[in-house]
């Protein structure tokens, strides 16, 4: 009966996040939102035939895990809805600033292109490790991370350039963000990636809504909403299939039979989740926090400039429920993910749910500065909010894509509005004309009688 009772309140707190991101135009694009359909997507639904099939997982197991997953969607919850205002007001963006931002998109699409050229040359596919030889021909230490590293800012080069375009009107410009498209897509279409539609769908509808006030109607979110679960669990049989060369099996792929499995009891990643859980708490592996750090270091110190054994004396050793032996004699499976709501119940037990508080504050800050116009807020949320919301469902380090392209991209920006503003102070430079400022001007006229002015198109 209790699992029951715990499962319900977490499908209601999931559906409480959808509903409440519903209720306003755009919201489909807000953190709050998207986190909700991912916790009932993709957890709720596996937990639906675990909590069915008593004997698949530790009971009292399946009963933290629902504890936790309900606390961390409360999290997020209360992280939206707390009073959060932007420290300082939009930042004008300059004709100047979006020149180099445009060139760093290039940059950034270039080293992608190198990063997957890279793969493709190591695997034999074009897809690199999204395709079967791939996964087969590379082994994932030195060369090959360090393409796969910069293949990932092919995405960061998208959403700069298809930004700017936006905000230019200039389909001409958009040109160059064809190339991770293809990238993007061919993975979608034939290595069945999941993660590669969501992210590039959810950064490109976030960066339209922001610079053109284009939102999808909600009731379309609503119809399509089963589609999404459904091709959430199809997505694993169809990529199988088509990495094998078997494209002839994918018709005969049957979307009943596929969730009913769900439903009725798989070894996914709930039920993963009610495994760590049990083991983490009955036998104290805990991290406190260290393994912010160790991931830290895993990601970003790179084994080719510093070596195996430096590398190595960097990690601070802490208990792992993934790699030690447990008085269960569990083992996880190959390739699947902690979940998100474990990932911090090992570093801070029941209190790390905080940190989805915390991370929805951050992003809320930056959600209603895009609003106001910001340029840098809206490319900071269009690139972060899909990373954090698989850091909500899969891992909560996801959300290190923050220091590789957030931190770098406001460091760049803040170095080029420095050196504007240098320039102007010498009378080196034109005062700078942007959206922002004409949209001040507005909405002064909008309070006092008389024509407003025609806003100025900026032009690289």
């Amino acid at each position: 009966m209790i699992p029951y009772v715990l499962l319900i309140l977490f499908g209601c707190s999931c559906v409480w996040l959808v509903l409440d991101g519903l209720k306003r135009r755009g919201g489909m694009f807000e953190f709050s939102f998207l986190a909700g359909c991912g916790l009932f997507g993709f957890l709720f639904v596996q937990a639906i035939g675990v909590v069915r099939n008593p004997g698949m997982a530790p009971e009292a197991g399946v009963w933290k895990a629902l504890i936790m997953s309900t606390l961390c969607a409360a999290a997020v919850y209360l992280g939206w809805k707390s009073p959060a205002q932007a420290r300082t007001a939009p930042r004008p963006t300059s004709p100047f600033v979006l020149k180099w931002m445009y060139r760093c998109g290039i940059v950034c699409i270039i080293v992608g292109l190198v990063g997957n050229l890279g793969l493709a040359r190591l695997s034999g596919h074009i897809l690199g490790a999204g395709s079967a030889t791939g996964r087969q021909a590379i082994v994932f230490r030195g060369i090959p991370v360090m393409y796969y590293f910069l293949s990932v800012y092919g995405y960061l080069g998208l959403v700069l350039v298809a930004s700017i375009a936006l905000r230019l009107r200039s389909w001409l410009l958009a040109l160059p963000a064809v190339v991770p498209l293809i990238f993007a897509f061919g993975n979608v279409v034939i290595a069945g990636r999941r993660n590669e539609f969501v992210l590039v769908g959810v950064a490109v509808g976030s960066l339209l809504y922001f610079a053109r006030d284009v939102a999808p109607p909600r009731l379309l979110a609503v119809a399509l909403a089963p589609l999404a679960i459904a091709a959430m669990f199809l997505a694993p049989v169809y990529r199988n299939n088509t990495l094998t060369g078997r494209w002839d099996e994918n018709r005969n792929i049957s979307v009943s039979e596929s969730l009913s499995r769900v439903v009725s009891g798989s070894e996914g990643e709930f039920w993963t989740e009610a495994y760590e859980m049990e083991i983490s708490d009955t036998e104290h592996k805990f991290q406190f926090g260290l393994g912010f750090y160790n991931t830290f270091v895993a990601n970003f110190v790179p084994k080719l400039i510093v070596g195996d054994e430096f590398k190595e004396k960097l990690f601070v050793p802490v208990p792992s429920t993934a790699r030690d032996d447990n008085h269960l004699g569990w083992v996880i499976p190959f390739g699947m993910v902690p979940t998100g709501p474990f990932s911090v119940f090992e570093q801070f037990w029941y209190f790390g749910a905080a940190c989805y508080y915390f991370l929805a504050k951050w992003l809320k800050r930056h959600w209603i500065r895009a609003k106001a116009g910001d340029f840098l807020s809206a490319l900071t949320y269009s690139v972060t909010v899909t990373a954090a919301v698989f850091a909500v469902t899969n891992d909560f380090f996801a959300i290190y894509i923050v220091f590789m392209f957030v931190v770098p991209l406001n460091l760049l920006a803040r170095m080029q509005m420095s050196m504007r503003g240098t320039a102007l102070a010498s009378g080196y430079a034109a005062p700078p004309s942007s959206w922002e400022g004409s949209r001040q001007i507005a909405t002064a006229h909008e309070q006092t009688p008389g024509p407003i002015p025609k806003r100025p198109e900026p032009s690289l």
